[in-house]
């Protein structure tokens, strides 16, 4: 399996920059990637848009650049989840040594196997492929009779509004006449595209409340221990993770009753029922818990 997703570089962070794939399907095999931002800037080809390779062998020499594999971690209803994780299960932050360490795929774009099995993938980088070259136009001099009948492939005539239209007539056969006046392949109206943006952005507003969820069961599961007399609250978790969590983790999707499930679901224990003044706050808590970070 190989995969090739054209890239659009969006605006850096202070170590990651969010790369969106302009794939033209209704399955893009990827919504984003977030490479290290120094590492992508010192490519020797323009990173502004490019293609990111994706495959379950080890990529030859067509990849300019190749990464480290990411080993297979998760899969859920449409997405796979791959990544570079330290000795404590916790995703390693992004370096010039490890640009890519996550990376999310299209369950119906992979190989079955490689969930079945769960595969690493390799990943690699290289510069945007060039689109392929249109027919060139017939010469302004050339004389059509109206008689004759030219079969044009609609993806290969320029939509230009800029362009100068060219004087030339053309006959369809009645087999390609289009009584309505229009192509059945491109929106019709407005509402039409306005719902395809629509449906992007709600796939990547998917993506990141899962890439949310995620992290925040693996920080409950690390970093929240049992440790007698403490007093855990939900707010010293959020805080926690604010602090702590890489600048490629959508923590604006995590709230405090996201915590208070995530908890119960990963050690079974509910909140005192009396609160209490804790940090300067009275807030109900979990007796016997608290946060543990490196």
């Amino acid at each position: 399996m190989l995969i090739k997703s054209p890239m659009k570089k969006g605006a850096p962070t202070a170590r990651t920059t969010k790369c969106i794939s302009t794939e033209q399907s209704s399955t893009p095999a990827l919504d984003a990637s977030y490479p290290h931002s120094e590492w992508l800037s010192t490519l020797p080809f323009d990173t502004q848009e490019f293609t990111l390779f994706a495959s379950d062998q080890p990529l030859g020499d067509e990849v300019a650049i190749k990464l480290p594999p990411l080993p297979f971690v998760k899969a859920t209803k449409n997405k796979s989840r791959f990544e570079l994780q330290n000795d404590r299960g916790s995703r390693m932050r992004t370096s010039m040594q490890r640009p890519i360490t996550q990376q999310f795929l299209n369950n119906k774009r992979l190989d079955p196997l490689i969930i079945a099995e769960q595969r690493s993938i390799y990943l690699g980088v290289g510069p945007a492929e060039k689109p392929a070259e249109s027919v060139p136009a017939a010469p302004a001099s050339q004389e059509l009779s109206e008689a004759t009948v030219i079969d044009v492939d609609p993806q290969e005539v320029s939509c230009d509004p800029d362009s100068p239209a060219e004087s030339v007539s053309v006959e369809a056969t009645p087999a390609e006449s289009d009584p309505q006046g229009a192509s059945q392949d491109e929106p019709t109206t407005a509402s039409d595209a306005d719902r395809d943006e629509d449906d992007h952005d709600q796939g990547d507003r998917d993506r990141d409340r899962e890439a949310a969820m995620d992290y925040l069961d693996n920080f409950i599961r690390y970093h929240v221990i049992f440790r007698k007399g403490g007093k855990l609250t939900s707010l010293q978790i959020l805080t926690a993770i604010l602090n702590v969590a890489p600048d490629n983790v959508p923590t604006e999707y995590i709230y405090r009753a996201h915590i208070t499930r995530a908890v119960k679901a990963r050690h079974g224990i509910v909140m005192e029922k009396e609160s209490t003044r804790i940090d300067g706050h009275k807030q109900t808590y979990w007796r016997d818990f608290t946060i543990l970070l490196d």
